[in-house]
């Protein structure tokens, strides 16, 4: 996730905002960020419902699958549509932050 949004932002020539929302990610996600492991990229290589996804979001899709998550936070809108997948934009993170984590007030 970190290195998705590090990846767009600097695609985009938005070193700073990179900085920004990394930090905020970050944050509410402490504790909760998982690894890479070596049985998420083979099942990533497996055919399936998700060949119009690039090698990085059938990896990304292959974590959420052995977490059991249904949620993305991804720029890409490859996962758009994905059945069982719901793409949160982290670039728009202050609209959907509280709907995800409650409100923080």
């Amino acid at each position: 996730m970190l290195q998705e949004v590090l990846h767009v932002c600097l695609r985009r020539g938005e070193a700073r905002r990179a900085q920004d929302t990394l930090g905020d990610l970050v944050q509410v996600f402490a504790g909760r960020i998982e690894p890479l492991q070596a049985p998420d990229v083979i099942a990533a290589a497996a055919p399936g419902g998700s060949e119009r996804l690039s090698a990085r979001d059938r990896i990304h899709l292959a974590v959420m699958q052995r977490l059991g998550i249904d949620q993305i936070i991804s720029t890409d809108r490859a996962f758009d549509g994905l059945p069982g997948v719901t793409r949160l934009d982290p670039l728009a993170f202050q609209s959907w932050r509280d709907d995800v984590f409650g409100n923080a007030d």
